[in-house]
């Protein structure tokens, strides 16, 4: 068999020649020229010949001096721009580094001054650079951090948790520490690395996250407030209608009664005087009196409950007193009555605190199964302090919705008043340790000058 015959080899081509090249190459033709000038000018001069040659051969020489002068002075100039143009290239060089370590100074800035924390990862999870506020985050130093998995890193920063790792995955983590709950939410990009890397952007939103718990606390504080002000409204529309029966019965079977009594007697007594029996008309206008000066009392004692006389006439302290004195003969519970500095405080709010102490003093006779009672008052700083004490059975202030629910208004109404002064009540008290009910009412000073006692 004939063996293939073998494909010829493909012709070289030549690239053209650069402006230095063509330079260099009649640069260098040139001094060969002239270097053959002067040789040729030389062995003329040297060789015997007639003066005509010589001179002529002398010409050629200085020809050729001429012409190596002219080439080593356009060679210098090569020379010069060739140096000016290195010199401009390291120039530009130098200034291209310049910029280049600028422009990466001012990232490497940029990246750790960034809020949030900024994460590069490698294709394995290993941590490629983390900034400042990421090491904040978890805690750690850059050293602890940098070139280790993210696993560790993770496990480091919250340790018995996993909410960290799987930061990669829910781009959500929370980190309890001393310092605190921190509330983190992160983005993640693909890097366009060899392998591929990833890129984490991590925010720490705790301060969103306490604000949208503390809105959420304030608006279900607000909606049981306003449950309760409604079970109060209620209950307090039904107590009203109640104390109005408790009234008109009170004046149905006391007064009126009483009186629709002395009426007949009168008619009596008009009887026998008419019969000309006034022993018996003397004795039945006794009896007239006693009863009439009996339902005087009593009205006295529906208008004194009402509105104590002693409270407009003498003040809070003074009717307080009076309060205290006929629960104790009443309740058969000992009450001691406390004063502190006191100046002059305006009707309005010693009305308020009146019915503040009424009502805790009924709650205890209803409740509290005590022995003693403390009722202390005074003016401290623009606001009146009543606060009453017992020893008795006690009870959750935690309850004290329940009780509202249960029909107990108790509680409710005082705190109800206090507000309505723009005020506070505070309840102190634990099941056995008795109860503490603190009622503070701002005022406007009106006189410096105490209050008798």
């Amino acid at each position: 068999m004939q063996a293939s015959p073998s494909l010829p080899s493909p012709i070289p081509t030549r690239e053209a020649p650069t402006a230095a090249t063509v330079r260099r190459f009649w640069s260098v033709n040139f001094f060969l020229l002239a270097a053959l000038a002067g040789v040729a000018g030389l062995a003329v001069a040297i060789t015997p010949m007639p003066k005509v040659v010589r001179v002529s051969g002398s010409m050629v020489l200085f020809a050729g001096a001429i012409a190596a002068a002219a080439w080593a002075g356009k060679a210098r100039d090569d020379l010069t721009a060739a140096l000016e143009e290195r010199e401009r290239a390291l120039s530009s060089l130098m200034s291209a580094a310049e910029n280049i370590s600028a422009s990466e100074a001012r990232l490497q800035l940029l990246f750790d001054s960034a809020a949030d924390g900024v994460v590069e990862l490698d294709h394995g999870h290993h941590v490629v650079r983390a900034n400042d506020a990421f090491c904040t985050m978890v805690n750690r130093p850059a050293s602890a951090v940098v070139g280790r998995p993210w696993e560790d890193v993770a496990a480091d920063a919250d340790p018995g948790g996993r909410s960290l790792q799987d930061l990669l995955v829910t781009h959500e983590a929370v980190l309890t520490s001393e310092e605190g709950t921190r509330y983190l939410e992160a983005r993640s990009s693909s890097l366009a690395t060899s392998p591929p890397g990833s890129l984490l952007v991590i925010r720490d939103v705790t301060a969103s996250r306490v604000a949208e718990q503390t809105i959420r606390t304030l608006f279900q504080f607000l909606q049981d407030r306003d449950e309760d002000r409604t079970r109060l409204l209620q209950r307090t529309n039904a107590a009203i209608e109640a104390e109005r029966n408790r009234i008109a019965r009170d004046l149905h079977d006391g007064p009126i009664q009483g009186v629709t009594g002395a009426t007949l007697s009168l008619e009596a007594v008009r009887l026998m005087v008419e019969s000309r029996d006034h022993e018996g008309a003397a004795e039945m206008l006794k009896k007239v009196r006693e009863e009439l000066g009996e339902e005087a009392d009593n009205l006295r004692r529906v208008l004194s409950d009402l509105r104590p006389p002693v409270l407009e006439e003498r003040g809070l302290v003074p009717a307080l007193r009076e309060l205290c004195q006929r629960f104790e003969r009443e309740r058969a519970i000992a009450v001691w009555m406390q004063t502190g500095p006191y100046v002059e405080v305006p009707t309005d709010i010693e009305t308020l605190a009146y019915r503040v102490v009424q009502e805790a003093l009924s709650n205890v006779a209803k409740h509290a199964q005590a022995s003693q009672v403390t009722v202390h008052v005074e003016t401290d700083l623009g606001a009146l302090k009543v606060e009453v004490e017992d020893d008795g059975a006690g009870f959750d202030p935690l309850e004290a919705r329940h009780f509202l629910r249960m029909g107990k208004v108790g509680l409710a109404s005082m705190r109800e008043r206090a507000e309505l002064g723009g005020g506070t009540l505070v309840v102190q008290s634990r099941p056995g340790t008795g109860t503490i009910i603190t009622a503070m009412l701002p005022f406007e000073i009106l006189a410096a000058a105490p209050r008798p006692k």
